[in-house]
């Protein structure tokens, strides 16, 4: 659970009278919580997915791909900076100009763009060499820590192959020639090898001299091809016995993966890094951009597009991480079937093959037992995009039985909060913070309102409607709207069916007339006491976990706050 939830303007494009919140809550995505979260989520689809390839004859090759000093990236903003300052992008109130980004040049970054090339590559020769299609992949970034040499990014990968090569160093071969740039052998004279010592090397195929691969085509052409080394593939190390190993044996090396999910640490505590992105959170979205190159002449669309090309470049420059597309499959073909609506719904806890710690079940398997794609006839029409996600018959039962859990959830947060071990924490804070909450009162608010409450909280709030005669609603009526607004927005089925405009306000409300002002629901008088207990709780709650962020955050880095039992994945 995010304890820095962000709130957000709810991104439908039309918003659905009675059903859709104007504004959401969603997850900061920074937090230790969130964190940790997505690190067990990718653990257990990464296990499964493992256990998969090893089940059909494949493996899971563990390589590291670092960079020589030759072809290193190193950060070269020049191309872009006369243009971000013309448009006084990222301008410094301070120094009054722009923010001069050409100060980091030379500096050794990371670049997603090579590692693209390099999986483009490499499955193109898997594809017409050994007829390997299936190849899959997860990619993190990482700086060296070696006191002994220079701080040097690299990325560690594994790549699930459905075939295992007999003899692992000819995969470590091949990676090593796709990990390499093709050049004109003119621009690199020094390269150039006689063909006495080439025909002396090989009859045909590849090998390598130096920084640079040499290739021969097969068909017996004499045209040779030269590519130039980025740097050296080798395997990565055992996190136990730190032995060198082609394979993946045991998901320690899943584990010792995972601590880079979520940027490379000592990377990002640089001050080149940090000041690039939070120049980063300053620049215009690239949807922006292209909304108002539209609308630009020719001419000054030039000048749009490099900025959409320097701010690609600014986030390719940072540390990433890369995998294929339904990485999890597996998890999904081979344990959708059996999951009960309870693990769903309550539960939701899945066990590791090798492992004998449980993990919670992963959000994206959720997702796709609870939720399948419609083709939108209409929408093509339109011309948006005709596949549409709804629920399955499947999702809508869970999401009927777990309204009656969130409740019960949100109750037991109300009290969490309310209690003396977090009130206290609360009265300790500066009296400037405290001194607008009456915490007596809030108590006799949950007390008073304990049924509407969690209503109000998960459905009421936030969301516009058209009424009229608001002092004659009463709670219990607001009960009974907050049910057929549940029930409308999760019973996708029938969802295209209701005239919300007559038969929501006819029904739901029945005092209501068929026309009426704009309003929500926080502000009817029936109501007005909810919204005052769920702001007073919010900002007692966001006071206590800031403060506690504040003072404990490197501790609570290292321990996470609030571990649940087995289902945290321990850092090795």
């Amino acid at each position: 659970m995010c304890y820095r939830p962000v709130k957000i303007k709810n991104p439908r494009k039309f918003l659905r009278p009675y059903i859709d919140k104007e504004f959401i809550y969603v997850r900061c995505n920074h937090c230790e919580e969130c964190r940790q979260e997505a690190v067990n989520d990718w653990y257990v689809r990464l296990a499964y997915e493992a256990d998969h390839y090893k089940a059909i004859g494949g493996t899971v090759y563990f390589v590291t791909f670092t960079f020589n000093s030759i072809i290193v990236p190193r950060f070269d903003f020049t191309p872009y900076q006369s243009v971000f300052e013309k448009h006084n992008l990222c301008y410094d109130i301070v120094k009054k100009k722009c923010f001069d980004f050409t100060q980091f040049n030379g500096r050794m970054c990371f670049d997603k763009l090579q590692v693209l090339s390099f999986l483009k590559h490499l499955r193109q020769v898997l594809r017409d060499e050994y007829n390997i299609t299936n190849l899959k992949y997860f990619i993190v970034t990482e700086l060296g820590t070696d006191k002994n040499h220079t701080h040097r990014p690299h990325y560690h990968v594994l790549l699930f192959s459905p075939v295992r090569f007999n003899n692992p160093n000819k995969f470590l071969g091949i990676c090593n020639y796709c990990w390499s740039d093709r050049i004109k052998i003119n621009d690199y004279p020094e390269l150039v090898v006689p063909d006495k010592l080439l025909n002396e090397q090989f009859r045909r195929g590849y090998y390598y001299q130096n920084n640079n691969v040499i290739v021969r085509p097969k068909n017996g052409c004499a045209k040779v091809t030269y590519h130039l080394r980025r740097g050296f593939c080798s395997w990565s190390k055992d996190p136990v016995t730190k032995e060198f190993r082609p394979e993946l044996i045991n998901n320690l090396g899943i584990k010792y993966l995972l601590k880079y999910l979520h940027k490379d640490d000592l990377f990002m505590s640089d001050m080149f890094a940090r000041d690039i992105q939070e120049q980063l959170s300053y620049l215009p979205s690239i949807k922006e951009l292209e909304e108002e190159k539209e609308l630009l002449p020719d001419k000054e669309k030039e000048e749009i597009n490099t900025i959409i090309d320097g701010i690609h470049y600014l986030k390719n420059s940072l540390p990433f991480h890369l995998q294929s597309t339904k990485l999890g499959e597996s998890l999904l073909n081979e344990y959708g079937n059996i999951f009960s609506f309870d693990d769903m719904v309550n539960n939701r806890k899945i066990k590791v093959t090798s492992d004998k710690d449980v993990y919670f079940i992963p959000q994206y398997v959720l997702r796709r037992l609870m939720y399948e794609n419609d083709y939108d006839f209409e929408a093509f029409q339109m011309g948006s995009s005709p596949q549409a996600v709804q629920l399955s018959e499947r999702g809508y039962r869970v999401l009927k039985e777990q309204y009656k859990f969130r409740l019960e959830q949100k109750l037991e947060n109300y009290e969490r909060y309310l209690s003396l071990k977090f009130i206290s924490r609360f009265n300790s804070l500066p009296y400037e913070k405290t001194s607008n909450i009456n915490v007596s009162r809030l108590r006799e608010l949950l007390v008073k309102n304990r049924e509407i409450l969690p209503v109000f909280d998960i459905v009421l709030r936030g969301v516009p409607c058209k009424v009229s005669g608001l002092e004659e609603i009463t709670q219990a009526q607001c009960l009974r709207i907050a049910q057929r607004i549940y029930n409308l927005k999760i019973d996708t089925f029938g969802l295209k069916e209701v005239d919300f405009n007559r038969c929501t306000e006819l029904e739901a409300f029945p005092t209501a007339q068929p026309y009426g002002i704009l309003t929500y629901f926080e502000n009817l008088p029936c109501l007005a006491e909810c919204e005052e207990f769920i702001n007073g709780i919010d900002f007692i709650k966001k006071s206590v976990l800031s403060a506690y962020y504040e003072e404990k955050g490197k501790k609570y880095k290292d321990n996470v706050l609030t571990k649940k039992a087995n289902t945290s994945i321990i850092y090795n």
